[in-house]
């Protein structure tokens, strides 16, 4: 059943050899079209993998629309339309998706294998490719980056022996833990959330390489929605392409500095103008989360193991509930004994919150930049979405300005059924950081 959902039914997409490899994470594979093909140019084909669980229950032809219905109930009445984007189904059917699952597999790294393309999945999910714009002939410049946990916990429900958590960031604590499992190289990396969130320029410019560092899923960098890594061979020539900076065939170092820089610098620029998005991410974070993992580690819905997968109209009322209390200035709890006073039902409203603050903690901002093009135009006429949306942004030195998007990835829910899996963690990362000498004092 697709809830009252229009499906596109376009047999020529269904063409295994029109599809590229662009990447996958745990749960999907990512396509993308080799060339623009009608009003089909500039998307991306998301196709569910199989034995993967989404949002605690086995997956069903259902699950894409409900992620759609998701975003448009829940997301949209916290970010409003222009952050969240547009998708759509795509009906598929199992020889296509097989086929496409033996093209795509030389190209898979090593270690997502173990999941490869349901191909009894009966929708796949359209979406807009952030990567390029299918309105502009020139070159399109996207960063990808995953900022993570913004905020301190200020949480009453924090015990002493955890204080540390109300003085240094999550992230840095997991990095440290990262270090100690030997997930990381030696190599310190410095980067701190909290300075990216503040969107103050002299942070930025100290958060920002530290970043690009971790790279991974945490920084993406693409050039007319290829992905290129900083520091492989001619990353700077692919750079340059956006750039167009004089070459200087003397010193090809010095070029790649200035590339590299010009990035830093359009970067600042572009999270400075977006500080709008980056507080609000930051205060639906913070906001969601009011108990903590430890405070919602106490309700009696967990210890009494009632947990239970919200269905869509579940989730519809938390955001409905959390925005009127938020308007309200109502205050949370205040301690232990006043969660055993809350009904069932209360405590699934704090359940639910905290479950969309991790998604939002683990979410992805996409920013796309072109170059102003006399020949552009937002709308491609007949094409499947909307407008681009784009904005201008005043940047100096090489550029004068570009016209710039900015929009949020990765917003799946998460499963009840991980809460276990945060509090164990949580515990591991406070437990490991604690022995260390001096803790680092995180800014908001």
């Amino acid at each position: 059943m697709v809830w009252d959902m229009h499906v596109e039914t376009v047999p020529e997409l269904c063409n295994p050899t029109l599809w590229r490899y662009k990447g996958e994470g745990n749960a999907n594979v990512i396509l993308a079209l080799r060339s623009p093909h009608g009003r089909f140019g500039g998307v991306v084909l998301r196709l569910r993998k199989g034995g993967v669980l989404m949002h605690g229950e086995q997956q069903t032809p259902e699950m894409p629309s409900f992620l759609i219905s998701y975003t448009r109930d829940v997301l949209v009445p916290l970010f409003g339309n222009q952050y969240t984007g547009e998708t759509k189904l795509l009906q598929v059917t199992p020889e296509f998706l097989q086929s496409l699952a033996e093209a795509i597999e030389p190209f898979r790294p090593a270690k997502r294998r173990h999941a490869g393309i349901d191909i009894h999945q009966e929708f796949a999910l359209l979406m807009p490719d952030y990567t390029v714009f299918t309105s502009s002939a020139g070159v399109t410049l996207a960063v990808e980056l995953k900022p993570k946990w913004g905020f301190l916990p200020t949480s009453s429900f924090i015990k002493p022996e955890n204080s540390v958590k109300r003085l240094t960031c999550r992230t840095c604590m997991h990095q440290h833990l990262r270090r100690m499992q030997g997930d990381q190289t030696e190599e310190i990396i410095d980067y701190c959330p909290l300075d990216l969130f503040s969107c103050d320029e002299s942070r930025l410019r100290k958060s920002l390489p530290q970043l690009i560092k971790l790279a991974g899923n945490k920084f993406k960098l693409f050039i007319q929605g290829e992905k290129i890594d900083i520091g492989q061979d001619g990353w700077h020539t692919r750079l340059n392409e956006f750039f167009q900076i004089t070459d200087d065939p003397v010193n090809d170092s010095h070029q790649s500095n200035t590339l590299y820089q010009a990035l830093i610098d359009l970067l600042i620029k572009a999270i400075a103008n977006e500080r709008g998005l980056f507080d609000r991410l930051r205060y639906l974070q913070k906001t969601l989360d009011s108990l903590d993992i430890e405070g919602i580690y106490m309700l009696d819905l967990i210890q009494q193991g009632q947990l239970l997968e919200p269905k869509l109209e579940e989730w519809k009322k938390t955001v409905e509930l959390y925005l009127q209390r938020t308007q309200e200035t109502s205050h949370m709890p205040a301690g232990p004994l006043a969660l055993k006073d809350m009904t069932l039902d209360e405590q699934r409203q704090l359940l639910y919150e905290f479950l969309l603050s991790t998604t939002l903690k683990d979410c992805s901002v996409m920013f796309s930049f072109r170059k102003p093009d006399d020949n552009s135009d937002s709308t491609l006429s007949g094409s499947l979405f909307n407008s681009d949306d784009v904005k201008r942004l005043e940047v100096g030195n090489f550029l004068d300005h570009v016209e710039y998007r900015a929009k949020l990835l990765d917003l799946d829910p998460k499963p009840v059924t991980k809460l276990p899996y945060y509090f164990n963690l949580d515990t591991e990362i406070v437990k490991c950081y604690q022995k260390r000498e001096l803790p680092r004092e995180c800014c908001e």
